[in-house]
């Protein structure tokens, strides 16, 4: 089952949803800090909850000192069962307009 977030929810419209760590690119991150972001190195806090994992991104900006030198990233879980749950209940949409 598809996540059902209308564009409102996000603070960039045009910005992909996040699938897995791969997708955090700088060009991601760029377009949703509106910075530029020269390069990242993603790597597994193994840390995880009900409905998401948490990520280190260790950030370089095209102009050094623009922002944090480290992120961290909550991406939602793979295991299919686990997401339709999940957005049945509306927990997605909830963390969303929490971030917002």
């Amino acid at each position: 089952m598809a996540l059902d977030l209308d564009a409102e929810a996000w603070l960039v419209p045009d910005l992909s949803l996040l699938r897995g760590p791969r997708d955090i690119t700088p060009a991601w991150l760029s377009m949703a800090m509106g910075v530029g972001v020269a390069g990242v190195e993603v790597g597994d806090l193994g840390a995880f909850g009900v409905c998401g994992r948490l990520f280190r991104v260790r950030t370089a900006y095209a102009e050094p000192g623009t922002g944090r030198a480290t992120l961290v990233a909550k991406l939602a879980l793979t295991d299919a069962v686990t997401s339709s749950q999940q957005d049945a209940l509306g927990i997605y949409r909830c963390e969303a307009e929490l971030h917002r």
